[in-house]
């Protein structure tokens, strides 16, 4: 008796039949798993407790015992459904012990209710579905299709649908709607039906018909759609606000929906708004690339990307129409194979170069065309930066072949223009030396006897003469087209040299200040682009003092720079026109080229320097 109360008052259910498979033992855990007392129980049959399609198998076990056999289960731990008295399966965990008292057998089962672990073990693969199709699905219909199936394995799920609210527009969608009284419904302004309820409110809702005609009553919804038995739905929660609700329905008065169920969707509702969400957030991302690819794709500018050793990762149409390669469906060559030596080197540079606090460089490229003929690109390489320093390079490249071109045909058109106003000013320049020149000549034959004047009077010729040589050196230094050349350069003597072709280029009302730095000055440079560079200031100089002023040339040092300023007390220059400065064929001036302060910021920075 003392065991019986034992075994009473266990946790599993204890069961014991006779070799012929009729229970004489049942105990209370027994009784509350399966649904019938000890009295119900006792003398009905092993096979009562299985579902029909077990019955054969323990039948044969049963034949086989009773020939002497060993039963299957005895001895095992074993997994395998039970049927309630209410004709419900139970999932169970069997354990079976065969003994025997005298010649009789017997069988004593053991059995735990193992639905709350089975329901557990469902729900962690139903998430993990969800997130494999997470993963692998292509659109949002296609995740949705998935939720869907996998929710069909926890619960009734022939009325299914999927709602998503825009917090923008404040438009409720419906990508997946499986419904067998309603059709598809149009997205539509958030109204007062059911899923818009669990939308606003944000907690999940069972509504049978009685809470359904109360909400009626308290204004809390409209109705909407066929009447459902059962209504469940489930907030798609992220970051704490609604994006959606996820929602089953049942017309089947036989078919209802508990806290069970609820519990079940609330816990799949996690994932699927995790997914739906990022899956949403990916085709966001796929409409805002494709949409920016066909930008750039309508681009004029060259643009690719590349990694260090030059393979070509990206190239838009208008760079492999330039190079005449194909960038289908592979992208193009080694983007160094495409440039010519000097230019492929300067690239490598370039690559070298950017990195870690230098991330973008601008400069300008030949480029050998596919029709044999050279062009000039101006390029910005920037370099796109990971963990361990750049992996990636993005070059947009503007073919300025033409406008090279023509600033060249431009540049001469104004130093032709300069070397007129100069050629004026040389001109009456020259003209007086040579009135100097002619009168004292005249003054030579009185003074033959007279040594000490004779040779006063001839050096006032020979410095004439000097004069006019110097105006005639600076005007064809300034008006020839010679290669660059760097030398040294004195840039003090520079300036000094200079002085009276600056002199020239300021009418009376400017006064002309030199003011220069004591010693030499040295830099490396062309002369005749330097003084370019000078006449060119002082042009825009003398042009801000159209009522005349001081124009003034400095020179200085700071460190291991040389400097040339160029001042002037004119009418200055506004900030709008200060940020265009150097951009060619930007200009204030009536009838002008805009190129002046556009080819002296090309040859100061050519020459190393900046301006």
């Amino acid at each position: 008796e003392r065991l019986r109360a034992v075994l009473q008052t266990a946790g599993d259910a204890i069961v014991t039949a006779d070799g012929d498979g009729k229970i004489v033992f049942w105990n209370a855990a027994a009784a509350r798993i399966f649904g019938y007392t000890a009295a119900e129980a006792i003398g009905k049959t092993v096979a009562d407790l299985m579902p029909e399609r077990f019955h054969d198998r323990h039948l044969r076990g049963l034949a086989r015992m009773a020939d002497g056999g060993e039963a299957t289960l005895a001895g095992m731990t074993v997994e395998m459904p039970g049927v309630r008295k209410s004709g419900v399966e139970v999932p169970l965990e069997l354990s079976v012990v065969r003994w025997n008292v005298g010649a009789d057998v017997f069988f004593t089962a053991m059995m735990r209710d193992i639905t709350e672990r089975k329901q557990a073990e469902e729900l962690e693969a139903a998430v993990l579905r969800i997130s494999q199709a997470a993963n692998e699905a292509t659109d949002l219909g296609e995740l949705l299709r998935a939720v869907h199936e996998t929710v069909g394995r926890l619960m009734d799920a022939s009325n299914f649908y999927v709602a998503l609210l825009d917090p923008e527009t404040e438009v409720v969608s419906f990508p997946y709607f499986v419904d067998e009284a309603d059709p598809p419904p149009a997205p539509r302004r958030a109204g007062r039906g059911l899923t818009e309820y669990v939308l606003r409110t944000g907690v999940p809702q069972v509504v049978d018909n009685d809470l359904f005609e109360d909400l009626l009553q308290r204004g809390e919804i409209d109705s909407e759609g066929a009447p459902s038995v059962d209504w469940l739905g489930v907030p798609l929660l992220a970051g704490g606000q609604a994006i959606g609700a996820i929602v089953v329905q049942s017309y089947d008065k036989g078919k209802h929906y508990s806290k069970h169920e609820l519990d079940i969707l609330t816990f799949v509702s996690r994932q699927v708004a995790g997914a739906v969400e990022r899956r949403r957030t990916l085709d966001a991302l796929a409409r805002s690339e494709a949409q920016y690819r066909a930008v750039i794709e309508d681009q004029t500018e060259l643009i690719g990307r590349f990694r260090a050793d030059g393979a070509v990762a990206f190239a838009n149409g208008a760079f492999c129409r330039f190079f005449g390669v194909s960038c289908a469906p592979a992208p193009a060559p080694n983007v160094f194979s495409l440039l010519p030596g000097e230019s492929a080197a300067a690239l490598r540079r370039i690559v070298a170069s950017l990195g870690t606090g230098h991330l973008v460089e601008s400069v300008r490229l030949r480029h050998a065309a596919p029709d044999g003929g050279e062009r000039s690109v101006a390029w910005t390489f920037r370099a796109i930066a990971g963990v361990a320093g750049p992996v990636e390079f993005q070059a947009v490249g503007r073919d300025i072949t033409h406008q090279v071109k023509l600033a060249a045909q431009l540049q001469e058109a104004q130093r032709l223009e300069a070397v007129a106003a100069l050629a004026g000013g040389v001109a009456h320049e020259f003209n007086n030396d040579l009135q100097v020149m002619v009168a004292t000549t005249r003054l030579l034959a009185a003074q033959r006897q007279d040594e000490v004047a004779f040779g006063v009077t001839l050096g006032k010729i020979e410095d004439a003469i000097k004069r006019s040589a110097r105006h005639t050196r600076q005007l064809l230094v300034f008006a020839r087209q010679d290669v660059t050349r760097r030398e040294k350069i004195d840039l003090n003597e520079l300036v000094a040299s200079s002085a009276d072709l600056l002199a020239n280029l300021a009418p009376v009302s400017v006064q002309l200040n030199v003011e220069q730095v004591a010693g030499t000055l040295a830099v490396e440079g062309d002369r005749g682009q330097l003084e370019q560079v000078l006449a060119n200031l002082a042009v825009n100089a003398v042009d801000a003092m159209p009522g005349g002023g001081v124009l003034t040339v400095r020179t200085g040092r700071e460190g291991a720079f040389a400097w040339l300023e160029v001042g002037d007390t004119g009418v200055g220059i506004p900030e709008e026109v200060r940020r265009r400065l150097f951009e060619p064929f930007f200009t204030t001036k009536p009838g002008g080229t805009g190129l002046g302060l556009s080819v002296t910021h090309g040859i100061v920075v050519g020459l190393g320097g900046r301006i």
